[in-house]
C-alpha cells in the first residue's frame, strides 16, 4: 500500500509560474521528507482546517491584528549585547550598489539564491502571498505601517526573507490556504531567497528592529550571513537593528527555536552611526559581568 506521500505527490502538479521557477535554475526542486503529517491545509480534512481557522479568530478577537499601535510586551529577554557595530553613513550607502558580489553569486555579501529546506514542496510558492508582501530594500527607506509590540509575542511577529530584488515581510498571522499551518510560512513569501528570519519592530522607537534568524526554509549557515543581514535592515532605513545570534555551532546544527526565544538571549546591536565617514566601531561586552544577566526590556538600548 503506498502511502500518502505518495500519492500527493502523483497528484499535485505545480502550476506554470512555480515550473517556470525551477526552469531558471539549476538547482532541483526539494525533496520531500518523511513527516508525521505532510498533508497542506488546502488538502487537509474538514476538522483540521476549520481547528485552523478558529485559532486564527480567536487570536483576531484577543489582540486586534489590524491595530499598528500597539504596546504589548514581549516573553523573552536579552543579556547585554555581546557587541555593538556602529555602521558609518558610507558603510551603508555601499549597499545601494552592491547587488550581487561577482564572486561565487552571493547576493548582498550574504550568500546564494537557493530553494528553500527541510520544507513541503507543496509549499513553495512564491506568488501566493504576493498582494500580501511588503518590500523594501536600500534606498526605499523602512516598511511602514506594522504592527508594533514586543520580541515574542507571536501576534506581532512578522516573517521576512532577503532576495536579489530585496527584503520582502509578511505578518506571520496572515491567513494562507496554501499553507499546513494555515498562516504565512517562509517558502510562500519567495520559492528562492538567501535568508529569512523573523522580525519584531519597537512600539517605543520606530527606527528599532528586532530580528533573529529562525527561519528553517532559509536557515543561516554562518555568523557573517547573520551580521551582513543585520547591517542589510541597517542599510533599508532603520536606525538600531537587534540582532538575536545563535549561540551554537552552525555548521553542527541549525539555528533552533531555542536559539530564538527564552532567557537572556544572546545577541549583537547594530546601530547607524550619527556621525557620518566614521569607520566601523566594535564595543565589546564583558559577557562575565554581573550586568549581562540582567532582563532585556525596550527600553534598555534607547
Amino acid at each position: 500500500m503506498r502511502s500518502i506521500t505518495h500519492r500527493l505527490t502523483t497528484l499535485y502538479k505545480p502550476s506554470a509560474r512555480t515550473r517556470r521557477s525551477y526552469a531558471a535554475t539549476s538547482v532541483q526542486p526539494p525533496v520531500m521528507k518523511s513527516r508525521p503529517y505532510i498533508d497542506t491545509y488546502a488538502h487537509a480534512a474538514p476538522y483540521w482546517r476549520n481547528y485552523v481557522t478558529d485559532w486564527v479568530e480567536k487570536s483576531r478577537h484577543k489582540l486586534d491584528l489590524s491595530s499598528t499601535e500597539v504596546n504589548a510586551p514581549g516573553n523573552s529577554t536579552f543579556a547585554l549585547p555581546s557587541a555593538i557595530v556602529r555602521m558609518s553613513q558610507s558603510d551603508i550607502e555601499s549597499f545601494l550598489v552592491q547587488k550581487q558580489e561577482v564572486h561565487h553569486g552571493v547576493l548582498h555579501g550574504i550568500g546564494k539564491l537557493r530553494l528553500p529546506a527541510d520544507c513541503n514542496p507543496l509549499e513553495v510558492d512564491g506568488f501566493v502571498l504576493e498582494n500580501r508582501t511588503q518590500t523594501t530594500r536600500p534606498g526605499l527607506g523602512k516598511f511602514r505601517d506594522v504592527a508594533c509590540g514586543g520580541y515574542d509575542n507571536r501576534p506581532y511577529k512578522y516573517l521576512y526573507v532577503i532576495d536579489a530584488e530585496g527584503l520582502h515581510l509578511v505578518r506571520e498571522f496572515t491567513e494562507c490556504e496554501k499553507s499546513s499551518r494555515g498562516i504565512a510560512v517562509h517558502s510562500l513569501i519567495k520559492s528562492h531567497a538567501i535568508i529569512g528570519g523573523e522580525a519584531f519592530f519597537d512600539a517605543h522607537e520606530s527606527g528599532r528592529v528586532y530580528i533573529n534568524f529562525g527561519s528553517s526554509r532559509y536557515y543561516p549557515t554562518s555568523v557573517q550571513q547573520m551580521e551582513n543581514t543585520a547591517k542589510y535592515w541597517l542599510a533599508c532605513g532603520y536606525d538600531e537593528v537587534v540582532a538575536v545570534y545563535s549561540s551554537r555551532d552552525l555548521q553542527e546544527k541549525p539555528y533552533g527555536m531555542k536559539d530564538r526565544y527564552g532567557k537572556n538571549l544572546p545577541n549583537v546591536i547594530y546601530r547607524r552611526d550619527k556621525q557620518p565617514l566614521i569607520l566601523t566601531v566594535i564595543q565589546q561586552v564583558n559577557k562575565n559581568s554581573h550586568a549581562s544577566q540582567m532582563a532585556f526590556n525596550s527600553r534598555c538600548y534607547g
